[in-house]
């Protein structure tokens, strides 16, 4: 089951920054979807891009991961410009 605060992407966009972050930090899905309250599975949508992260998942990811609330809301505007 879904949490209430997702919303379904568009599109399937793979997170590599949130997989990357993750593995930094030395946690698993498992890991991470308990600190935050949610399933594995919802953790691993957030990853392949098949959900979004409400705002307020978003700073409950970026805290755990030490990120940037904006960096996980808008990684697109994260990228370097070339």
């Amino acid at each position: 089951m879904l949490d209430t605060d997702m919303r379904l992407c568009n599109k399937l966009t793979m997170r590599t920054d949130l997989i990357q972050a993750r593995q930094k930090a030395n946690l698993t899905q498992e890991q991470l979807a308990e600190a935050m309250g949610v399933t594995q599975p919802t953790i691993s949508c957030y990853e392949n891009g098949t959900l979004l992260l409400s705002p307020a998942r978003a700073k409950q990811m970026a805290s755990l991961l030490d990120l940037e609330v904006l960096a996980i809301l808008f990684p697109e505007d994260q990228k370097p410009t070339t």
